[in-house]
This record gives structure tokens, C-alpha cells and sequence, in this order.
């Protein structure tokens, strides 16, 4: 199956999206790193904050609280900001969660003193109200302008949530892959819960109509990592690494991080798939290296032990 001709993408119709919370919060003045080893580290604090439930989830609401921080990255070659946030959220009843935030930042196009901001969020929360947001993963789109910052954040699925343009979003189809998994090893009950780890990995990926020059196979290295919460959450999170093979004989390295849920009234071996998808791309492959300051949502579904994945960029419109 190392071949993109079986990536036939898309596989399903263009998603929709439902309004889950606004995240604002304000800075602190920088923390710098310069000229490490993989860059620029530029540490901003965060001073204060609030998250305020979106229409589809209007009792998702609370504040942050430090120690929250952006533990942004400069990349060394100059190409763009890599954008890490972690960040402690309280609701009104006084629960307290820990949510983090990779993504990209990059000057806006129309107003140099702004920077757009690309997300996704994961979640790790106990108290019964927000336990559900464990097994999401979010898309975020928002704007930094001085020392504020304010992302709106959906989740991506088919079927049951509004079209884009209800809330004046653009989803750009970008890519698909489809790869299978196996050679697994097990670790039942772990500190984290349980994990299966495969390092057998072959697929294909292939590009939109905007970029039919990106397409070739996925073959190892690679891992396909899987964690179940432990008792008393449900969930299952996802850790890929994926190497894409260029024809030129280039090689891409892909992170994916993502979240699986059982599809109800289908057979137990098929669920839905919800990712976000970072690139590293090196020179040997210049004419894809604006990859590295995307940040791409991915949705689809896993059956048996084969993945199929759609990607999109989801961005506000302007």
C-alpha cells in the first residue's frame, strides 16, 4: 500500500464545525532564548485570561490563571514561529484543567502590526463538567495584536455541525493520506493508561488541486503511538510520526497529534479520527518548506488497522 495512487482523497465531503469557546488573554513581556541550537526561544508569560463558551457549548466558560506561558519558537532558519502554549484553565465552580496549544504565528498580510494566529488544542481535565474535552482536539484561529491574544476555537466533524461560513471561517482542502499500521507492542496500565506502539508503517499521501506536485509514500521510520485514558475517562489519543517520501527521493517528517472515538452503530474496529499535522521540511525539498509554518486539522476515520485522512487549513476570513 506504499503508493499514493491508492489516495484517492477526499474521502468524505467538506466538514463542519461547531463554536466550542473564545480564549483571550494578555502577556507579559519576553522571556528570550536567542540562537539556540533549533532557534529562538521567545517565552511570554501569560498575565491573565478568560475562555467563554461558543454557541454549540455556552456553558464552556472559565479563566486562566498562571503558570500559563507561550514557549513560542523562532524557527533557525527564519521561516516562521512555532507557537506552544500551555495553559491553566478554571471554571466558575473552581475545577481546574490543563490545556496546551501548538500551532503557527505569522505577520498579517494587510496590518504588519497583527500577527495571525493557527492552533489546535488538547485537553487534560478530571472534574465531571469538562472531562469531555479530553477526547477533543480543536481547531484554533485568532489574531495577536500588541500583548493580546484572542483564538476562537471549533471542532471539526461531519455531519452534525454548522458550514464555515456561519462563522465567517475558510477551510482550504490540502491533502490526504491513507496508511496502515501494525508490528504493535503493548503496554497495558501504564502511568498515562494503556498504550499500543506499531513501527510498521506504509501509505501514500497526495495534494489538492492546489498542489499536485505534493504526493508520494509513506514507509518507515515511523511510529504510531496510542494511548487509552485510564478508567473514568473516555478517549483515546494518538502520537504519529510519519515520514513522506517525495519521488525526488526528499523525505518529509510529519507529526501528527489527534484523537480517536468509536463511530456508534458501526462495528467496533471503526472510528473517527480527528488530528492536527505540523511538517519539517529540509532544503533537498525547497519547494515544500512553506509547510513549515503551517498547521493543518485533519478528519477521517480508522478501520481495522487502516487509517484515511482529510486535511484542510482553516483560517478566519479576513
Amino acid at each position: 500500500m506504499g503508493d499514493s495512487a491508492f489516495v484517492e482523497g477526499p474521502f468524505a465531503n467538506t466538514p463542519t464545525v461547531k463554536h466550542v469557546y473564545t480564549n483571550k488573554f494578555s502577556l507579559d513581556a519576553p522571556v528570550l532564548v536567542m540562537k539556540g541550537p533549533i532557534g529562538s526561544r521567545y517565552i511570554y508569560p501569560i498575565i491573565e485570561g478568560t475562555y467563554e463558551g461558543g454557541s454549540d457549548y455556552p456553558n464552556c466558560e472559565g479563566t486562566v490563571h498562571g503558570p500559563s506561558a507561550d514557549w513560542a519558537l523562532g524557527h533557525v532558519d527564519g521561516s516562521g514561529v512555532t507557537l506552544d502554549v500551555r495553559l491553566i484553565c478554571r471554571t466558575p465552580s473552581g475545577a481546574t484543567s490543563y490545556a496546551t496549544a501548538v500551532g503557527k504565528s505569522a505577520r498579517d498580510a494587510k496590518d504588519p502590526t497583527m500577527s495571525v494566529v493557527s492552533t489546535a488544542a488538547v485537553f487534560e481535565a478530571a472534574d465531571e463538567d469538562t472531562k469531555w474535552m479530553n477526547n477533543k482536539i480543536l481547531v484554533g484561529c485568532g489574531k495577536k495584536w500588541g500583548s493580546s491574544i484572542e483564538v476562537v476555537y471549533y471542532e471539526l466533524l461531519h455531519g452534525s455541525g454548522s458550514a464555515v461560513d456561519t462563522y465567517n471561517l475558510k477551510m482550504d482542502y490540502a491533502f490526504s493520506m491513507k496508511f496502515s499500521v501494525g508490528g504493535s507492542a503493548s503496554v497495558p496500565n501504564g502511568p498515562t493508561g494503556s498504550k499500543t506502539i506499531s513501527h510498521e508503517i506504509s501509505g501514500g499521501f497526495k495534494g489538492g488541486k492546489g498542489s499536485p506536485k505534493f504526493y508520494g509514500t509513506i514507509q518507515g521510520p515511523g511510529t504510531y503511538s496510542e494511548r487509552t485514558l485510564p478508567e473514568g475517562h473516555e478517549g483515546v489519543c494518538l502520537d504519529v510520526k510519519l515520514i513522506f517520501n517525495l519521488p525526488s527521493g526528499a523525505s518529509i517528517s510529519v507529526t501528527l497529534t489527534g484523537r480517536r472515538t468509536k463511530i456508534e452503530g458501526f462495528p467496533t474496529r471503526k472510528s473517527t479520527v480527528n488530528t492536527s499535522a505540523v511538517f519539517e521540511v529540509g532544503d533537498d525539498a525547497k519547494d515544500f518548506k512553506y509547510l513549515n509554518n503551517k498547521i493543518y486539522h485533519g478528519i477521517g476515520t480508522k478501520e481495522g488497522n487502516t487509517l484515511s485522512l482529510d486535511y484542510y487549513e482553516v483560517n478566519a476570513k479576513s
